[in-house]
């Protein structure tokens, strides 16, 4: 047999095993096509799943804050105004009768006992801002107009110097003075940006007061009224049955 015969012979069984090559390939890819497109679909499912169990723990979680906060939130309340109440003995002393205004988070009416007695003055709760943020007062202010007392709750300031206002010897300063003279105090020394905020924390408490004693006196001057015009229509009246 000659080399062309055997090169002949050979041709067709290369081209069988290439065809034969080129059929696993196309059939490989196939599969993979088709692993991948099922690989995709699992992927898929998978952030789908994912997605609803943060959804519903999203949910429950809500949920949960909110009944904690419905069974917590009257104990806070009750906390909060039980600590407001002993600051306001802190100032007025223990023996009184002290409670909320209606219409005003701020302000507690002062009594003398333990029930509506004689009025003491008013209790205010106000947050100027300092140098580091807000400061929370309490300022008495008595039935005259005059400061009582007040008391720094909370503050921020820096420490050694705008915490001085908080030093007894700079709050008695103030003690028995109109919301005229409220100025009339020296700043303290490095320490004006406090200073100035206890100040406006006066002065916002003598506003507050101020507010309360106007609608307080519109409320009577309404209720004067609405008894002179029931005096004057049984009046009429009479005259009418009269004549």
């Amino acid at each position: 047999m000659t080399e062309n015969q055997n090169d002949n012979s050979v041709e067709p069984e290369v081209e069988e095993i290439i065809n034969e090559v080129e059929e696993i390939v196309v059939e490989e890819r196939e599969n993979n096509d088709d692993i991948n497109i099922i690989s995709n679909e699992k992927k898929s499912d998978s952030v789908i799943k994912t997605a609803l169990v943060l959804g519903v723990l999203t949910f429950v979680t809500a949920l949960l804050l909110a009944a904690l906060n419905s069974l917590t939130a009257p104990i806070i309340a009750e906390r909060l105004e039980a600590e407001k109440q002993e600051h306001v003995k802190d100032l007025f002393g223990e023996l009184i009768f002290a409670e909320e205004l209606e219409g005003y988070d701020n302000i507690l009416i002062v009594w003398n006992g333990s029930g509506r007695g004689e009025l003491i003055g008013y209790g205010v709760m106000v947050s100027p801002m300092g140098f580091s943020g807000s400061i929370d007062m309490l300022v008495a202010v008595s039935a005259d107009g005059l400061i009582i007392d007040t008391a720094i709750l909370s503050m921020s300031e820096t420490a050694g110097i705008g915490t001085k206002i908080d030093d007894i010897s700079f709050r008695e300063q103030f003690k028995d003075l109109s919301a005229g003279e409220i100025y009339n105090i020296d700043m303290i020394a490095g320490a004006t940006v406090s200073s100035a905020a206890f100040l406006d924390g006066l002065e916002s408490a003598f506003a507050v007061v101020a507010d309360v004693l106007a609608e307080i006196i519109d409320l009577e001057s309404d209720e004067i009224l609405e008894s002179d015009e029931i005096i004057e229509d049984d009046r009429i009246e009479d005259d009418e049955e009269g004549g």
